[in-house]
């Protein structure tokens, strides 16, 4: 990986997690009683649009630095259901069923976040070293 692609890798990943940030501040939880999605105002739907269309290459961006994005769910015994991984990232729009917070996501981006600032700046010098660009 060129230090031009990971400076860029590392400019997506922050505005993801802030734009999921600001997609579930813009949420309102349904009724104990009811089911289904939350209700997202303007804000989210904005944010959520922005989200998905990002959303390919941020993953793209933390498998290569081998980051695992995946959570193992168990649902209650009684209740049952699906029980495997699950993707915090391609569903972040469906963690609620799980009874995930939104905040392992955020956890997930942060470490990608560390991994790209060390390349970075690792591959910053190694532009100027010729001996790099001889082999």
């Amino acid at each position: 990986m060129l230090y031009w692609e990971s400076k860029r890798r590392l400019k997506n990943l922050p505005r993801f997690s802030s734009l999921g940030a600001m997609h579930f501040a813009n949420i309102q939880s349904r009724h104990w009683m009811a089911s289904g999605p939350p209700i997202e105002n303007k804000d989210a739907q904005d944010a959520r649009y922005e989200l998905n269309v990002m959303m390919p290459d941020v993953v793209l961006s933390v498998d290569l630095v081998g980051v695992p994005h995946t959570a193992y769910y168990t649902p209650p015994p009684a209740i049952g259901g699906y029980a495997g991984p699950i993707d915090l990232i391609t569903s972040i729009f469906e963690l609620y069923q799980f009874s995930i917070e939104p905040q392992r996501t955020h956890d997930v981006l942060t470490r990608a976040i560390g991994v790209y600032d060390e390349k970075t700046r690792h591959l910053f010098w190694q532009c100027f070293n010729p001996f790099f660009w001889l082999l």
